[in-house]
């Protein structure tokens, strides 16, 4: 197990010195990590190789945070070694996880094992007495699977340990936080190949702040006042992030709408920025045009981007929108619910002056397309 540790930190002391963290952690990840160990975890015993699995662990610590240019505190590593999709780097530590391969693995063989050997009976008790003491009661494994399934067991570890980071969470905001970078799409960028001709390159030290916000490491020695509207700036980015002075939101709604168009032009669907005259003026509107003067009456654009063909139902409207799960007043909604944000402004979106059914009666999909500012989901 020493030799497996050993040769693996090779590797990791490698990917530490490539320029771009982007590469290293997908490397990491996928080749320097985990599954260096995969094997040994699912043949040997969790109690025999433990201390090497700790070992291993630290090692992949380390590597993380000179890649990243971090100093992790005890809580960021917990979240750091969670699934992707459960708000983490996707970085599972081996020793939490061990029992968990053993199990599956001898589940897996255990028929074909006594095809070969009737006397065959192995001893899973310390494995699963490990497993049951780290998972929530409803996920204990009573006895040995028939067909164990090492993702099966592994999930319910990462519920207990997210339920550990939830429950030892200090305030409202880094419950929400953890919600938050649980929504869907909010992991996406760590998972993307850092390919500069299809725009899915982060600059080395924008995407090492990315890893500082997921994992609510400060970006700031302290709170302050915010330049622009005297709000409490906090250290975490929170503010920065939903400010709405300085025309930094309108400027990041103007990139996505631009990125929107261009990806669904390069797909060939014809689109069209902020096309007006797709729905009736309302009546306030009757003898005002949009830009002020009382020459023309306009219709409404309820498009950021339209699309003249989508599917099978006819032209669409997407309509981009950001929100903060972290935005005064929606704090403790999104520490119960960290879709909270998103669907409401949806909804708002839809409902607002009746555009989803006045888009309907044109023959329009309503499609509005919402983000989420601090976890990043959508």
């Amino acid at each position: 197990a020493r030799e497996r540790v050993e040769k693996a930190s090779e590797v990791m002391d490698a990917l530490t010195e490539l320029p771009d963290p982007q590469t290293a952690l997908l490397l990491l990840r996928h080749c320097g990590s985990y599954n260096k160990v995969m094997h040994a975890m699912r043949v040997t015993p969790p109690c025999l190789h433990s201390q090497a699995l700790q070992a291993f662990d630290s090692r992949v610590q380390a590597c993380l945070e000179q890649v990243g240019g971090l100093t992790l505190t005890a809580r960021a590593w917990q979240q750091a070694t969670l699934g992707v999709a459960s708000g983490g780097l996707g970085l599972r530590s081996a020793a939490r996880h061990s029992p968990a391969a053993y199990i599956a693995s001898v589940s897996s063989c255990a028929a074909v094992c006594r095809s070969l050997d009737a006397h065959y009976s192995p001893d899973l008790t310390q494995p699963l007495a490990q497993y049951n003491a780290a998972v929530a009661p409803a996920d204990r494994v009573v006895e040995p699977p028939a067909q164990g399934r090492q993702k099966q067991l592994s999930s319910a570890l990462d519920t207990a340990e997210l339920a550990a980071l939830l429950a030892s969470a200090e305030g409202e905001a880094a419950r929400a936080h953890l919600r938050l970078v649980q929504q869907p799409g909010a992991g996406a960028w760590l998972l993307a190949s850092p390919a500069e001709a299809l725009g899915l390159s982060i600059a080395p030290l924008f995407f090492q702040l990315l890893l500082r916000l997921r994992l609510r490491l400060p970006v700031a020695s302290s709170e302050g006042y915010c330049p622009l509207c005297d709000g409490i700036a906090d250290k975490f980015g929170d503010h920065a992030r939903a400010c709405a002075c300085g025309g930094d939101r309108t400027k990041r709604h103007n990139r996505l709408r631009a990125i929107l168009a261009a990806r669904a032009s390069s797909a060939g669907l014809s689109p069209e920025v902020e096309k007006p005259g797709l729905l009736p003026a309302r009546p306030a509107e009757l003898g005002c045009c949009e830009a002020g003067g009382g020459a023309a009456v306009q219709g409404r654009r309820p498009a950021d981007v339209w699309v003249p063909a989508w599917g099978l139902h006819g032209a669409a409207a997407f309509d981009l929108a950001v929100t903060s799960g972290l935005r005064c007043g929606m704090v403790a909604a999104s520490a119960d619910d960290g879709s909270r944000a998103c669907v409401s402004y949806e909804d708002k979106k839809r409902s607002h002056q009746q555009t989803a059914a006045q888009c309907r009666d044109q023959g329009l999909q309503f499609v509005p397309l919402v983000a989420e500012a601090c976890g990043g989901g959508w």
